[in-house]
């Protein structure tokens, strides 16, 4: 019986370490005349993160929808961040 139980809990971790890279990562460019920055985006458990890379490291954005995370983690550009913003109807993704 104890084998079966550490057999158990073997296949137990094994299942949730593959979850948790079964989650794709949308990686997008968002660019305007004077900067480009990269954006990671993830949906997990309903709500989204995003990623934007700043000359300050990176900041995060969550949020309901993914262009609500987006803007959020885009705060450091905030002089700029429409015309970032605006370079996402360019992506390839389609947004509800």
């Amino acid at each position: 019986m104890r084998c079966r139980a550490s057999t158990l809990r073997l296949a137990a971790r094994s299942v949730a370490r593959l979850r948790r890279y079964t989650y794709a990562v949308i990686v997008l460019r968002l660019s305007c005349a004077t900067v480009w920055v990269d954006v990671r985006l993830r949906e997990i458990g309903g709500r989204w993160i995003a990623s934007a890379d700043t000359p300050d490291g990176p900041s995060l954005g969550l949020g309901h929808g993914a262009v609500e995370a987006i803007e959020e983690a885009l705060q450091p550009f905030e002089g700029i961040v429409d015309e970032l913003m605006a370079s996402l109807a360019d992506s390839p993704l389609t947004w509800p």
